[in-house]
């Protein structure tokens, strides 16, 4: 849709939604001058000549302001009833662009007289459609506010129909000759914008390798995933999405990077991105800070998801590793996750990405807390040992189901048994025979009853003379109240 430099005014404090839409332009072929407020303020100044914007010609207004509604310094509704307040910039044609799902919002919009309100699609090749939409409405077919003087000597465009429309688009000034392929795609793009059903259900060409994978993530439909979906996602997660996250993509494309960005914030994380496309600048990221999660392509020119794979594990880090692709099959996928991959999420299918980085993140965290609970144990027991083989006393531990797994030197020199030999394994030999079956019945009770042992026997000595001994033994229990020790009591 080559038209002429109009100027957009797009007020949006978002990089990657910046980002997403020049590229939606671009795709829809608008070659109108873009300007960017990143938030309320700017875009004030800029309509008003003031600040940073001091001396601009405040007559030449843009041609169509594009406004996000959740800005810093000054609000998206302020904003706009800051513009219909003042008579310079009243019949300022303004439609917001956001992400917003409040019917409040969208009734406040109206009420402060903006011309339109339209959604953020999830899917990008849904977003370029309502993006070619926009610009063949506001910068073709609809009649701006009229102008006065020079500022109306410079006006070139006035309203078309729609047949003027198309020949305009089809027409180029002398020297500037139009390609077949823009050609077609202005073609199609009026006839996109004439019916609005049909661009909702009408067939999408794909030109290129890059615009065939944008397809693929509306899976194979224009009107791409549903966005209740995310919220659905979060529900079967059974979490709070966290704020932050941090994320390491291996991806040579930056709009599928900036695609899986945008949809990591609208599931309600603020996603912090590092893109790497080959083995050196993953282990420089990875030697440089914690990840969340790593976020892979299947392939790239240089690198491919299973060379990342072997970086990361090689590196000894536990992050969650998830394949993004959407040209591999399932045997691809599961080779993958036989190889480690936590996940495999078709780009097709992203709405199972957010839930499926929330539970790896989950799983992962799970993971450290049982290395640190393992090592906490293993520290616990060295200094257990340490103070048993210190004591004049028998010291002696169990394992949960009653088997020995330590006794002390001082009871290994008194019951004449040495340090390899399973004590569990003697105890029925080293019991007198009148205590034996009392004994051992009462041990065996308490191992299912996980209650305190207590009994008074005789035990055989190195020497082979008996000797009474109190015996009493104590469950130690983990968090989830299972047995896990037994250990003696004084």
């Amino acid at each position: 849709m080559p038209v002429n430099s109009r100027t957009i005014l797009l007020v949006e404090d978002n990089p990657s939604d910046v980002g997403l839409t020049q590229r939606a332009f671009e795709k829809s072929r608008i070659s109108n001058d873009l300007v960017v407020a990143e938030d309320g303020q700017e875009a004030l100044d800029y309509l008003w000549g003031e600040g940073r914007h001091t001396g601009r010609d405040t007559s030449e207004l843009p041609s169509l302001m594009l406004l996000d509604l959740k800005l810093p310094k000054v609000p998206g509704l302020e904003v706009l009833r800051r513009i219909r307040a003042d008579a310079r910039t009243r019949r300022l044609p303004v439609v917001i662009l956001t992400s917003s799902t409040q019917e409040q919002d969208v009734g406040s919009g109206y009420d402060l007289g903006v011309n339109g309100y339209i959604r953020k699609p999830v899917d990008f090749a849904q977003f370029v459609v309502a993006v070619g939409q926009l610009g063949f409405y506001w910068l073709i077919l609809n009649e701006p506010p009229p102008k006065s003087g020079k500022a109306a000597e410079r006006e070139c465009i006035t309203c078309l129909s729609p047949t003027e429309a198309q020949g305009a688009l089809s027409s180029v000034p002398p020297g500037n000759p139009i390609s077949a392929e823009d050609e077609k795609m202005n073609q199609e793009t009026v006839q996109r914008g004439l019916t609005k059903a049909r661009a909702a259900n009408g067939l999408i060409v794909a030109e290129d390798g890059e615009e065939m994978l944008e397809c693929l993530f509306s899976n194979g439909s224009q009107t791409g995933p549903d966005p209740s979906n995310l919220a659905k996602c979060k529900e079967e997660a059974g979490r709070a999405v966290e704020d932050r996250l941090s994320v390491l993509q291996i991806e040579d494309s930056e709009s599928d990077a900036a695609l899986i960005e945008r949809f990591l914030e609208r599931a309600g994380y603020r996603p912090d991105c590092k893109r790497v496309e080959t083995a050196k600048e993953m282990r420089t990221a990875l030697n440089r800070q914690p990840w969340d999660v790593i976020i892979a392509d299947y392939h790239l020119p240089q690198f491919n998801a299973e060379s990342a794979l072997e970086t990361l594990q090689s590196s000894g880090r536990d992050v969650p590793f998830i394949v993004v692709s959407g040209v591999v099959g399932e045997d691809v996928a599961v080779e993958m996750m036989k190889r480690g991959a936590h996940d495999f999420v078709m780009k097709g299918n992203l709405a199972r990405l957010a839930p499926a980085i929330q539970r790896e993140i989950n799983e992962a965290r799970t993971r450290e807390q049982r290395k640190r609970a393992d090592a906490a144990l293993r520290r616990s027991e060295h200094e257990f040992r340490e103070l048993a083989e210190s004591i004049p006393q028998q010291v002696w531990m169990t394992n949960g189901a009653g088997e020995t797994i330590y006794c002390n030197t001082r009871c290994q020199q008194q019951l004449g048994v040495g340090p390899t030999q399973p004590l569990c394994d003697q105890w029925a030999a080293l019991l007198h025979s009148e205590d034996r079956e009392h004994c051992l019945t009462a041990w065996e009770q308490c191992l299912r009853a996980a209650k305190e042992f207590h009994r008074e026997c005789r035990l055989r000595m190195a020497s082979s003379e008996y000797r009474w001994f109190l015996l009493r033994a104590i469950p130690v229990n983990d968090d989830q109240g299972h047995v896990m020790r037994w250990l003696p009591k004084r």
